[in-house]
């Protein structure tokens, strides 16, 4: 009898469901795990902070907690958000992108009377603020950008 055969004896045929059931949601079950590790981090940086402490700020059960620090809970975004805020620390980020900026007008007369509109699109590096300057001279038609 070979070394399978005697396990599904021994256990049943679950563990190939349980096999399964990891292959099929692999891609999820990873990010679980990520986001299991970091709420242990936070836990244990937060003072006076414990699973049960967290599970009554949350709202959820001291099971609930245990389910998602083993990372096999598929979350919402909605616990993910309340998690973070009780921790008061991110649990996922997100990479900068292309659409990542934003594009803010203003409309500035400057000393000497020309009118100009100043448009300044906001882009994020690595998390942080660059803002692009550029602006536009209404009576010359003029543009120039300011880095």
């Amino acid at each position: 009898m070979n070394q399978i055969q005697k396990t599904n004896q021994t256990h049943g045929d679950n563990w190939v469901q349980k096999v399964n059931y990891r292959k099929v949601n692999k891609k999820w079950l990873g990010y679980s795990r990520k986001i299991a590790l970091r709420i242990l981090a936070a836990i244990e940086d937060v003072p006076g902070m414990n699973q049960k402490k967290l599970s009554g700020l949350v709202g959820v059960s001291p099971q609930h907690v245990s389910k998602i620090i083993k990372g096999q809970e598929n979350l919402t975004l909605q616990t993910i958000a309340t998690f973070s805020e009780i921790l008061n620390f991110e649990l996922i980020s997100f990479p900068s992108f292309k659409y990542n900026h934003s594009l803010n007008i203003m409309f500035a007369v400057s000393s000497n009377g020309a009118e100009m509109i100043i448009m300044y699109d906001s882009h994020f590096i690595n998390d942080y603020y660059y803002p692009v300057e550029s602006q536009y001279q209404l009576n010359t038609g003029q543009m120039y950008l300011t880095i």
